[in-house]
């Protein structure tokens, strides 16, 4: 497949107040994209076990997205972030992998050096996301029969579902960290 061109149109604003404490971006966006692949269906030759692609053509991302940082104390920090837009082909269909929103809260507190918990850093949050969209490709289930073209690959949508999160990591020193 050749190279993927295209051209991108995003307008938006940036902020930091209270010596950096808080923080925000907001903007709206339009991405026009030629040359755009996705997962074959499953009954193409797989030998070795690789996967195929095949063209769709263009593609339109359009939509906006924002985000919030909130530094309350030293070593707390709060993020919200938030997506809503499309991807669609040139048929103004959805994209396969692709959804409509997403929606995040984390919260991470890193202790302070001067303690005996210095390195150590915790934290977690939740992520939603809503409308997800996927084909046929690779799927393999009981009495599922993939179909025998990829002009008949189905798109089918995932309902929204939300994610929790938790980590833990602690900084060995200036270049080492551990995290989970």
């Amino acid at each position: 497949v050749p190279p993927t061109l295209g051209k991108s149109d995003e307008v938006g604003f940036k902020t930091s107040f209270f010596n950096g404490k808080l923080s925000s971006s907001f903007a709206f966006y339009k991405m026009s994209l030629t040359n755009q692949v996705i997962l074959a269906p499953f009954p193409l030759l797989n030998i070795a076990n690789l996967n195929y692609y095949y063209p769709i053509g263009s593609t339109i991302s359009r939509g906006w997205d924002c985000s919030l940082v909130l530094n309350p104390l030293p070593g707390w920090q709060i993020l919200a972030a938030g997506y809503d837009g499309t991807v669609e082909d040139q048929n103004g269909s959805p994209v396969s992998s692709t959804y409509d929103n997403q929606w995040d809260v984390f919260m991470r507190y890193d202790f302070d050096p001067s303690t005996t918990l210095r390195g150590l850093g915790i934290g977690g949050g939740i992520s939603r996301i809503g409308a997800r969209y996927f084909n046929t490709s690779g799927i393999t289930a009981p009495g599922y029969l993939p179909p025998a073209n990829i002009s008949s690959v189905s798109l089918f949508k995932v309902h929204e579902a939300s994610m929790v999160n938790a980590f833990v990591s602690y900084r060995f020193n200036k270049h080492w960290d551990a995290r989970i």
